[in-house]
């Protein structure tokens, strides 16, 4: 471990550093507004979790926007791409294990507690899979759960033609 590779781990620390707070920050805020009798909705379950398209994109962009300061030769360019990169890849596990938690407890009829602990003991041997896994739900919205999916997209652009 360097300063340079901590510089460059430092922004995706922080980011899901924020989600893993807000997930706990709504979570108590909801406790809070049921003992005072103010409906809040629940969090999906995990099974359901989606990122949109445009969240995507805009990752995309952050990790092309390195590359092309890292290319112009500013060092700022780098830790962009770098950070971007590891924040794609956690987002696309995560999404991952959303995915396989989805299949397994929809399609093959797991209960949650089997199909956590498949989750967890494939996680360390095949993490990589579960970057393709969210990569490829991602773009294709295999659970039907984005609004905004490319393939809901193209299915109304063929409805309207």
């Amino acid at each position: 471990m360097t300063v340079d590779v901590m510089l460059r781990l430092l922004a995706p620390i922080i980011i899901i550093y924020a989600f893993i707070i807000a997930f706990i920050n709504y979570n108590i805020t909801r406790q809070v507004f049921r003992k005072m009798k103010i409906d809040i909705p629940a969090l999906p379950p995990f099974a359901n979790w989606y990122l949109d398209n445009r969240m995507t994109a805009a990752m995309i962009m952050i990790v092309c926007l390195g590359v092309i300061l890292m290319s112009s030769g500013f060092q700022v360019g780098s830790y962009l791409y770098m950070g971007g990169l590891y924040l794609i890849q956690i987002v696309f596990m995560l999404l991952g294990l959303c995915t396989v938690t989805y299949f397994l407890k929809n399609n093959l009829g797991v209960n949650k507690l089997f199909s956590g602990l498949i989750v967890v003991f494939t996680f360390f041997s095949l993490g990589n899979i579960y970057i393709l896994i969210g990569f490829v739900d991602n773009i294709l919205d295999t659970r039907n759960l984005d609004p905004n999916s490319i393939r809901r997209a193209l299915r109304r652009k063929s409805v309207n033609k």
